[in-house]
């Protein structure tokens, strides 16, 4: 059983943070403990998994295959869907990811009402919300349109300023203005769902030093993904755009729990090797 402390000023859970499988409590000291000399702690590299290799950004835009090995020697139990496949081998895990692949059979889910659901975490049934998600809606949007539109104005509502201060949920993050890829991904699942298009949240890692300033490495990442009525589609608003540097290890429902136990996933991953896949993507990563 999980008990989570009552945050009185904000009227919400005080979930705990854990990282790597570490503990973070947030404690409130004086001005002249704040300021003072302490030992640092780097947990962001804690976080980091080393690159086999470099990707430069046409790369990225194809299709690429990686082998994933959990240190401990644990099977690694990933999700394949419409963009990812998965194969297993002894001792290994082949992970194959492609933002245009089209329709992979018998991969994924359909949409259920959860998808469309407005949760403590995803309020898309928030005022604010909702009125941001309508804000330069077109006649005859087409769903590509929406999503871009969507995803221009997460990034136009949060600032350039990246803070890792607390896991803020949808509507928090809104009215604070402020966040990291958590937050990104929280707004534009609230603003989908406020639309009317099922989305879930992703969790994962993605090659990419927006958010930790850290290069050819594959950091710990939140982004969405929308059903379109025939297959799943991912978006990112913290980056920009989806691409196969993107490798989902765990679909949530946006709550720190789900966000914690990919944490822990992630102190245990290491990518050992990758290759880009191109003409047929018949050869395979050794």
């Amino acid at each position: 059983e999980q008990r989570w402390p009552w945050r009185l000023s904000s009227q919400r859970l005080d979930a705990p943070l854990r990282l790597n499988g570490q503990r973070v409590e947030r404690v409130k000291v004086d001005h002249v403990s704040a300021l003072a000399d302490n030992d640092e702690f780097d947990l962001l590299s804690r976080t980091l998994i080393d690159s086999p290799y470099r990707f430069p950004a046409h790369v990225l835009g194809g299709r690429l295959r990686y082998v994933l090995v959990r240190r401990d020697g644990q099977p690694l139990d990933l999700p394949a869907t419409d963009e990812q496949q998965i194969h297993q081998r002894p001792g290994r895990t082949i992970v194959t990811v492609c933002r245009d692949c089209g329709l992979i059979e018998g991969v994924g889910r359909t949409a259920s009402e959860a998808d469309l659901a407005s949760t403590d975490w995803i309020q898309s049934d928030d005022v604010q919300i909702r009125r941001l998600a309508h804000r330069g809606e077109r006649r005859n949007e087409t769903l590509p349109q929406t999503m871009q539109r969507l995803v221009r104005l997460t990034q136009q509502q949060l600032s350039e300023q990246i803070t890792y201060s607390e896991y803020a949920s949808a509507a928090d993050a809104l009215r604070r203005r402020r966040g990291d890829c958590t937050e990104y991904a929280l707004l534009l699942a609230a603003l989908t769902r406020a639309q009317g298009i099922p989305a879930r949240v992703v969790y994962g890692i993605a090659y990419a030093s927006r958010f930790t300033g850290a290069s050819h490495v594959f950091s710990p990442h939140m982004w969405v993904q929308i059903h379109d009525g025939e297959r799943w589609h991912s978006y990112d608003a913290g980056l920009g755009q989806f691409d196969a540097g993107h490798i989902v290890l765990a679909l949530g429902d946006g709550s720190p729990t789900s966000f914690q136990d990919v944490m822990a996933l992630i102190g245990q991953l290491q990518v050992v090797d990758a290759a880009e896949l191109v003409g047929s993507g018949k050869s395979a990563a050794r």
